[in-house]
């Protein structure tokens, strides 16, 4: 091992290098084998997942068929209402309706509210 240096982002890499030399790497045959494995089943999952995916696209398709034939949508052109009045939200409630919490001062200069003894 080599000694400590006083820097320790020299120290960290002296440290790193000297513990890389304990790793056992694997054989050439081993890395290729494992890399393999690895490979495979990538695959395997990856159509797992593709064939999952077709059967439940295919499922949902049937089912939003099967319900268009059980209740079929009518679809009739959206028009506007004619002759309709609208009503101003301060109409429709009043003031003295809401909670004294919620209604607005008599005396829009002044933020506080004065209570009579």
């Amino acid at each position: 091992m080599s000694e400590p240096s006083k820097n320790p982002i020299v120290n960290y890499f002296q440290e790193s290098y000297d513990e890389l030399k304990k790793v056992t790497w694997p054989t050439r045959n081993q890395a290729i084998r494992l890399t393999l494995i690895v490979i495979g089943f990538c695959i395997v999952l990856s159509v797992l997942v593709g064939v999952l995916d077709f059967a439940f696209n295919t499922g949902y398709r049937y089912l939003v068929i099967y319900a268009e034939r059980i209740s079929p949508q009518v679809t009739t052109p959206i028009t506007a209402p004619q002759n309709v009045q609208t009503t101003p939200v301060s109409n429709i409630i009043s003031a003295e309706a809401l909670p004294k919490s919620v209604q607005p001062a008599k005396n829009s200069t002044s933020t506080t509210t004065s209570k009579s003894k």
